[in-house]
């Protein structure tokens, strides 16, 4: 396996410009289209299962991603929030796509990070981080049992 490893490493050294010429020529102009729909494909993947890790490792036991807030569970409208805002450097200062990239390849603590929909998250951060969101969800999930 190693010998493996190291002759493809050798060879993408070696053949480096010629692979990535092949690789410009593929994404922007004979496959395009398939590519574009390969990116998208991967995009939702990484996002699902990086926000999935993150309620794992926050303790919930739930499957799918959920809003950590409103209890909201349409994929499409959640995403990752800082519980202690970017001060605690998780992550660093990242956008998308390289934010779900880092959670899938990397370590951190529990309650560094939460998931929370697009509008929890705009509510926390117009308040700076100083709201006290009510959590919905715990309120319905205890209530309606």
């Amino acid at each position: 396996m190693t010998n493996d490893k190291e002759y493809s490493r050798t060879y993408y050294i070696e053949h480096r410009e010629e692979r990535l010429a092949y690789a410009k020529r593929y994404q922007q102009t004979e496959h395009r289209d398939d590519y574009l729909v390969y990116q998208k494909q991967r995009y939702k993947k990484s996002r699902h299962d990086a926000l999935a890790k993150i309620q794992s490792i926050n303790g919930s036991k739930l499957e799918e991603p959920v809003c950590a807030h409103c209890g909201l569970m349409n994929i499409e409208a959640l995403t990752i929030d800082h519980i202690n805002g970017r001060t605690d450097k998780v992550g660093g200062v990242r956008r998308a796509y390289s934010l779900y990239r880092w959670v899938l390849h990397n370590d951190f603590k529990p309650n560094t990070l939460q998931v929370l929909c697009f509008n929890c998250n705009g509510i926390k951060n117009r308040s700076h981080g100083n709201s006290k969101l009510p959590n919905y969800y715990e309120y319905a999930k205890n209530t309606l049992g």
